[in-house]
């Protein structure tokens, strides 16, 4: 499904010219982490993403939670990495809190515009190359480099085209991606006991 919403993108925007900048279209927010003694892994407050690390194909794995969350994004926004490396991203399955190695971008227009934003930031990953230290440098990217950046998505009646065929297929992945960790907590639920 992500290929094919790929190749979508691509034949959709793929000959837009120039590129629209990101503070044009979306609401950037910078993660900031929570008081460490609110951390816990047993599902108590709301769940906490630190960074790339907790990324998954297209939604973040759950590993930590917060009793103190700090910055937060809603459910459907885009999670981009601001930390080398620089330009990964992933969809917000539930609201969340996140930390300093993330920022959560999300459309500032009259409708869902998300899917267009998390394809062109996929798109633009090249470009966010400069920012990837290399050697003992630790790449990143700031608030306002974020806001500068050129995407190539065009008008908002082919962000809304590409939204209406993309999205629902996106939030169909999303449940079933937390009924595979659900079945897989409970496979190991069932092991543990067995075993015990």
């Amino acid at each position: 499904m992500h290929d094919l919403a790929m190749l979508y993108y691509q034949d959709l925007f793929g000959n837009s010219s120039g590129g629209i900048a990101l503070n044009d279209v979306a609401d950037i927010i910078m993660g900031q982490a929570p008081s460490s003694d609110s951390y816990n892994e047993n599902g108590e407050g709301m769940t906490f993403y630190q960074g790339r690390t907790d990324f998954g194909m297209l939604f973040p794995k759950e590993r930590l939670y917060t009793t103190a969350p700090s910055r937060l994004a809603k459910k459907g926004d885009v999670l981009f990495s601001v930390r080398a490396p620089v330009g990964d991203v992933n969809i917000a399955s539930d609201n969340c809190c996140i930390g300093r190695g993330l920022a959560a971008i999300n459309n500032k227009l009259g409708f869902d515009s998300n899917a267009s934003i998390y394809y062109a930031l996929i798109a633009a990953h090249p470009d966010f190359d400069i920012y990837n230290g290399s050697g003992t440098v630790f790449g990143c990217i700031n608030k306002n480099e974020m806001n500068n950046t050129k995407l190539k998505i065009d008008t908002i009646h082919k962000r809304k085209i590409f939204h209406s065929k993309v999205w629902t297929l996106l939030e169909k992945s999303a449940l079933t991606d937390k009924e595979n960790i659900k079945l897989d907590a409970l496979k190991k639920s069932y092991l543990k006991k067995f075993f015990d």
